[in-house]
């Protein structure tokens, strides 16, 4: 599936009618465990995201060894919400908890093996306890929530010439606004 945002300025065609859409707030609240405490159902739609974006790849930036507590996390919150054993998680596959990045660097045997061996780190937290440490250790990434755009910046060379440059920002809760590259044309 692909997905894609949406301008609030924009509107639907009646061609587009048929597409499903979906809300997507970006806002993080700055405690997950009052989140879940204060409203389950609101903390779940937020675990529900972070786990999509993770597995989606839209955080390039979190460690392996972090990569891999998330999806033995996932996994341990599957096996205790549908009460399953490990080899009945596996089949539905890797690519459910772990992002296409971390498969690609290594064999599917090796990330089971390490994350079967993993899982008894959290054999005695509930489900809603995974979920926590889940959002804690999502939101911990240096590229958590942020969003990046690509902009024009003026600058001024020799002689008092100035000229546009593309410059690509990324905004974050926990870093500000960061220029990250320019693009040179």
């Amino acid at each position: 599936e692909i997905f894609h945002s949406l301008s609030p300025f924009r509107n639907l065609e009646k061609n587009e009618a048929g597409l499903q859409l979906w809300l997507r707030v970006q806002v993080r609240h700055k405690n997950a465990v009052e989140l879940q405490r204060l409203d389950s159902v609101a903390f779940d739609y937020y675990f529900v995201q972070c786990k999509y974006d993770f597995v989606a790849d839209l955080f390039p930036n979190v460690e392996r060894d972090d990569q891999l507590r998330l999806a033995c996390l996932d996994i341990a919150i599957t096996q205790k919400t549908y009460n399953v054993d490990i080899d009945s998680v596996f089949k539905q596959g890797l690519d459910q908890f772990v992002p296409n990045s971390l498969l690609s660097q290594y064999k599917k045997a090796e990330v089971k093996k390490v994350l079967h061996a993993s899982l008894r780190n959290f054999a005695g937290l509930r489900a809603e306890a995974c979920k926590v440490h889940y959002v804690e250790l999502l939101e911990a990434s240096p590229n958590f929530s942020s969003q990046g755009f690509v902009a024009t910046k003026e600058v001024t060379g020799g002689h008092g010439k100035s000229a546009q440059e593309p410059v690509e920002l990324w905004v974050s809760p926990n870093h500000g606004i960061v220029q990250i590259a320019v693009h040179s044309g």
